[in-house]
């Protein structure tokens, strides 16, 4: 099934957005794009890198003309677009994002993400303090509470968090149509 409108994932590092994101297109036959890849693409330097000569500000700059550039060249086209953790603290993302899709948040226990995040060391700017790191994820859970669809990435793997976020789409569509 390919989704009528794109489908926008958020959620806090480790959540699973790229993975989970990949396997979601696959499932409902669409293009899959992640964010966090197409800003390193646009400023030749990884994610880590940008947060050292640009600072936090600069990536989210870089970030918010990233979104706003796919959504443009994509038009009407369906689509599965993983955000990074922080897109949606920017209310023009977050307009963007409303206005044109659906926005399904993936969820994991706070010492799941820590654990997840540990597993590739440097690559997560904002995980390197876990006093940080908590204190950011307390602070964006509103942002992903707000979200259309909410589902578990903790419970199960990649292709079983695939087929919750897809079937609760599904279940969220049907119960629009029915009102």
């Amino acid at each position: 099934m390919t989704p009528s409108r794109t489908v926008f994932l958020t959620g806090f590092m480790g959540a699973g957005k790229t993975s989970v994101g990949a396997a979601l297109a696959r499932r409902m036959g669409c293009a899959f794009h992640d964010l966090d890849a197409l800003i390193v693409e646009r400023a030749r330097q990884s994610v880590a890198e940008i947060f050292e000569t640009s600072g936090e500000a600069g990536f989210r700059r870089l970030e918010s003309e990233a979104l706003a550039a796919l959504l443009e060249r994509l038009g009407d086209a369906p689509a599965v677009i993983a955000l990074g953790g922080g897109t949606l603290e920017d209310a023009a993302n977050l307009r963007a994002v409303r206005e044109r899709g659906i926005l399904v948040a993936l969820e994991a226990p706070l010492e799941t993400l820590l654990a997840r995040t540990r597993r590739t060391p440097g690559t997560r700017p904002l995980a390197l303090d876990e006093a940080g790191f908590r204190r950011l994820h307390a602070r964006r859970q509103a942002l992903y509470a707000a979200a259309d669809v909410r589902v578990d990435s903790a419970a199960g793997d990649v292709e079983q968090v695939a087929a919750r976020v897809q079937d609760s789409i599904e279940t969220g569509m049907a119960h629009r149509r029915q009102k």
